[in-house]
């Protein structure tokens, strides 16, 4: 087959290695009226929105951040306390899941630009402890933890508006269980079910019931945090040792211990990309004289390994993070081109931020010969239009 090189070609590649962008770090900043403090807890599977919660005048209200319109409020539930924390969000931003303190304890929440904030309670109850942790991707299931007096051991739960929450169970013999995660269709969730002295990661679905995924090599328990939108890849840590250690599931290989990073003790995990390839969290130590953590946000794949937040959105994007500390990635959208997490910022407030990766890093010059093929092809076309117009024909 014949090919032409049409002038077009060559005008968008010469625009487009001027036109190139770079990566954005865009701070999230905080919510009016309270001491200067922000968490990012998750960003959707579009990287349109991220979620999270901060101070405000009143109490620590949940909050979703989008470019448009920057970090805005979803409220708290009435309470005295006024806590709420957003935990989970739909692939599009528009539903957002958590747990705030309600009249009789702290209860989940589903809320909706529609409905606002609405209290799902507890499971059998709403006088003690539910949270909202996962949701699939159209928001219309949710899964969480919950304690209360019907449930006085706490247990994992599974809602939707048809059922409301219904318990997923604990493995044989355990004593409590969590539901931390959700695949993208809400059939797959993933926990933890727990003896009194320790616990394993579990798989739950319709069909299967709750199958238990074991734990790290050597670890006293494992939990499963999140799972990848085909529900094949799970993330989660392990306790190994006394540390916590951040791993991979797979069907083929089951856990994988990713190990931690220099000067760091622990890791955990926070989630795992829609197709299961990057794990991100963090790795810490923890000083026991003091009960204080001491933080950097960390993200792993195959190809590289363990890697800090920082030295990933530095070498590979030319971020310039200079003076700021990240502490945590809380969320990778399925594209891998948005992130979120949280930092300590040059002014020593706790802040979340997001860093977006669509643009390209930076604009790749062309070869010289590509720059002189242009202009000589410019200068070809220029010729026919003159010797076209002085024969009277159509450029």
């Amino acid at each position: 087959m014949k090919h032409t090189f049409k002038l077009a070609s060559v005008s968008a590649l010469l625009l487009l290695s001027h036109s190139a962008m770079a990566a954005q770090f865009i701070p999230m900043g905080f919510l009016a009226g309270g001491t200067p403090q922000s968490n990012a807890t998750g960003v959707s599977a579009d990287g349109s929105t991220a979620i999270g919660f901060s101070n405000t005048a009143l109490g620590t209200e949940a909050f979703r951040w989008t470019r448009a319109g920057g970090i805005q409020s979803i409220g708290a539930l009435p309470s005295v306390d006024h806590l709420a924390y957003a935990g989970a969000v739909s692939a599009d931003g528009s539903v957002i899941a958590g747990y705030g303190s309600g009249s009789n304890g702290y209860e989940a929440f589903r809320w909706t630009q529609a409905g606002g904030m609405v209290a799902l309670g507890g499971l059998g109850g709403n006088d003690g402890w539910t949270r909202a942790d996962g949701m699939s991707a159209d928001g219309s299931v949710i899964v969480g933890y919950s304690q209360t007096s019907a449930y006085p051991n706490g247990t994992g739960y599974r809602w939707t508006a048809a059922s409301g929450m219904v318990d997923v169970g604990k493995l044989p013999g355990d004593f409590w269980s969590w539901a931390r995660g959700i695949s993208a269709d809400g059939t797959a969730i993933v926990g933890q079910s727990n003896t009194l002295s320790g616990g394993q990661a579990y798989r739950w679905t319709a069909a299967e019931g709750m199958v238990a995924l074991g734990t790290l090599a050597g670890a006293t328990t494992t939990s499963a945090g999140d799972i990848s939108n085909d529900g094949t890849v799970i993330g989660g840590s392990g306790t190994v040792g006394g540390f916590s250690r951040a791993g991979i599931w797979t069907p083929t290989g089951g856990w994988e211990n990713l190990g931690t990073l220099n000067g760091y003790q622990q890791s955990s995990e926070a989630g795992i990309t829609g197709d299961g390839s990057m794990v991100f969290g963090q790795v810490f130590n923890f000083d026991t004289a003091t009960y204080k953590i001491t933080s950097e946000g960390m993200v792993w794949d195959r190809a590289h390994g363990m890697r800090f937040a920082k030295d990933w959105l530095t070498a590979d994007y030319g971020l310039d993070l200079a003076n700021w500390t990240l502490t945590y990635v809380n969320g990778i959208s399925d594209d891998g081109k948005t992130v979120v997490g949280t930092a300590i910022d040059p002014s020593g407030n706790t802040q979340a931020w997001v860093a977006d990766l669509r643009a390209t890093p930076a604009a790749v010059p062309l070869p010289s010969s590509v720059w002189l093929m242009g202009s000589a092809l410019f200068g070809i076309v220029g010729a026919r239009r003159q010797r076209q117009s002085k024969l009277g024909l159509a450029a």
